[in-house]
């Protein structure tokens, strides 16, 4: 079995995850509290009679304090400082791997940079963290992802055509505007809409 997910009160959900360890393991299946972890907006888990110890309580540990949160289906939530720590933290490991990309390919690959660039790179931050966090949540690390692709787009068609879309998109699109230009569609992850994360220019 893969990743399985609970939610109930804690009074509830504990007894039931325990029971469900208790049905399976005569089928071969062993349940890894060790590895599980809680997270309750309103209930202190800590301290929580139902709460295994074996289960922890799910966070990072900031300089202000602990952040309490859990990553589900690779979307964190919980509290506002987890969940920004998880968006930056993978806004970064996204912005390295444009960086590296496009030093290896500009020097004599510029149409495959371009095509990686639109294809690949600029998807990987649409699929959990746009579709699924907040617009107020996810909007600053979308601005740190969208000023890599303008800069790798740049690197492909030239600073003055995204100089020219930034002009004329403005706020409307910070991502690889440039593509609209040339006819192309872009995905904006800047959200700009409470009921839709995803913006097409």
């Amino acid at each position: 079995m893969d990743d399985g997910y609970a939610v109930s009160p804690a009074s509830v959900v504990f007894p039931a995850v325990l029971r469900f360890a208790a049905r399976v393991f005569p089928l071969g299946l062993e349940l890894q509290l060790h590895k599980s972890k809680c997270f309750s907006p309103a209930t202190d888990l800590e301290s929580h009679p139902a709460r295994p110890p074996s289960v922890a309580v799910g966070g990072v540990l900031l300089p202000e304090g602990p952040a309490r949160g859990i990553i589900v289906g690779g979307v964190p939530i919980g509290e506002a400082s987890f969940v920004t720590r998880h968006l930056h933290s993978n806004v970064a490991d996204m912005v390295s791997t444009i960086s590296t990309i496009s030093t290896k390919l500009r020097d004599r690959h510029l149409q495959a940079l371009w095509s990686v660039t639109y294809h690949c790179l600029q998807t990987r931050f649409h699929y959990y963290w746009l579709q699924h966090c907040s617009p107020s949540a996810v909007a600053d690390a979308a601005a740190i992802a969208d000023q890599a692709l303008l800069e790798a787009a740049g690197t492909c068609l030239g600073d003055s055509v995204v100089q020219e879309c930034s002009r004329r998109f403005g706020s409307q699109t910070t991502s690889t505007a440039s593509s609209h230009v040339w006819g192309r569609v872009a995905l904006s992850h800047r959200p700009r809409s409470r009921s839709l994360h995803r913006d097409v220019v």
